[in-house]
């Protein structure tokens, strides 16, 4: 609140009823403006206490540097502002296979997977017999390098399947896990490969392991994201992180030298590479599926 220049200044009753206000008080304590009245205040005080107050300023000094500030921090600040995060590109339209292939198969048409009220799935061996025995399915239009691939998924009982990622399609590779690393998908609590650690859901398949269970109960969607940014690996699972490695590590390396990869020579090559989702045999239900490229570090 601002008193008048004639309460702050008055030493006699004025036609505010004050009196006796010693000079300067609320010129400190109250009134920052007090010294710089505005023409109001000056005619107020002249008709008031018979004295000429001093002439106002235009703008108070402090406020023009205050604003200059605002102004100057505004401009670095737009200046400094980081470039947005790239755009996601969704996989799957909710509708068709449209974009999809099957690996090393090119343009042939898949036979045992559907798209129907957004839902992507794999039908088993058994819903569709006599139909193609194996359909490993390539979902990315192109190769990428580092990037975040985010999907739900839902795995009938017992099922076992997976995602594999920085895959080289090509037909000297045979199988996509011959170039790429796999995401784990599994029932772990019914599945037959649940007795080895790194074989349960949300693993780099054989080589590492999550802390613990984060799967929902079969019958619930599970929430998926892959990282890679340079040698650097994320598996994550229901919002909880499953997997974090570096493939530039000895440790890895150890890793690899151990495993049913370890005569793989072309296992995650540098440079970009494709996203497959496997075809083990087993019903398995996706949606969600969407990718946004990253910079490496």
């Amino acid at each position: 609140m601002a008193f008048p220049r004639t309460i702050q200044s008055g030493t006699r009753w004025n036609s505010y009823g004050f009196t006796g206000w010693r000079r300067g008080i609320f010129r400190r304590e109250i009134n920052p403006m007090e010294g710089y009245p505005t023409a109001k205040n000056a005619r107020l005080e002249q008709a008031t206490t018979g004295r000429a107050a001093r002439p106002p300023l235009p703008l108070f000094p402090g406020r023009a540097m205050l604003l200059a500030a605002l102004i100057l921090a505004a401009a670095i600040n737009i200046t400094a502002r980081p470039t947005r995060a790239p755009d996601w590109q969704t996989l799957f339209d909710g509708a068709t296979l449209h974009g999809f292939h099957l690996y090393n198969l090119g343009d042939t048409v898949p036979e045992r997977w559907s798209a129907d009220q957004g839902i992507l799935r794999l039908h088993t061996r058994e819903e569709a017999p006599g139909k193609r025995a194996k359909e490993d399915l390539v979902i990315t239009p192109r190769p990428c390098a580092d990037f975040e691939f985010e999907f739900d998924w839902k795995i009938d009982a017992a099922g076992n399947s997976g995602v594999f990622y920085k895959v080289t399609e090509d037909p000297k590779y045979e199988k996509p896990w011959a170039t790429g690393l796999e995401y784990q998908l599994l029932d772990n609590g019914h599945a037959i490969d649940n007795k080895v650690p790194s074989h349960l859901a949300g693993s780099v398949y054989d080589l590492v392991a999550p802390p613990k269970d984060f799967t929902q109960p079969v019958g619930a969607w599970n929430q998926s994201r892959i990282v890679v940014r340079g040698t650097r690996i994320e598996h994550w699972l229901n919002d909880r992180l499953a997997v974090s490695v570096d493939t530039a590590s000895t440790g890895w390396r150890q890793l690899v030298a151990t495993s049913k990869y370890k005569d793989l020579t072309a296992l995650m090559l540098p440079g970009p590479g494709v996203i497959v989702l496997q075809d083990h045999g087993d019903g398995i239900c996706f949606r969600n599926l969407r990718i946004r490229e990253i910079a490496g570090r």
